[in-house]
């Protein structure tokens, strides 16, 4: 029985789970994600699921990697929770 995460609402209704890289995360957290209050940063080691993973390119011309499929957590490295200011 593996647990899994289907993604938001806004993943569900778009097919696919919004991720970004670590170079991506400070301008994702100040553009959504600024008013949430316990925000985790969860890192994903992929392997039999990388066929999944795509990079695609955004309305804003840059490449964000999309998930098709549920995350299973046991493909998670590391999670912790960031202190906004």
């Amino acid at each position: 029985n593996e647990k899994k995460f289907v993604g938001s609402e806004h993943d569900i209704r778009d097919g696919f789970i919004h991720l970004c890289t670590s170079s991506q995360v400070g301008q994702i957290i100040s553009k959504y994600f600024k008013a949430v209050r316990d925000l985790y940063l969860i890192e994903f080691e992929f392997q039999e699921s990388e066929i999944k993973l795509k990079f695609e390119t955004s309305s804003s011309e840059e490449k964000y990697p999309h998930f098709y499929g549920p995350l299973l957590f046991e493909d998670v490295v590391s999670s912790r929770k960031i202190q906004l200011n």
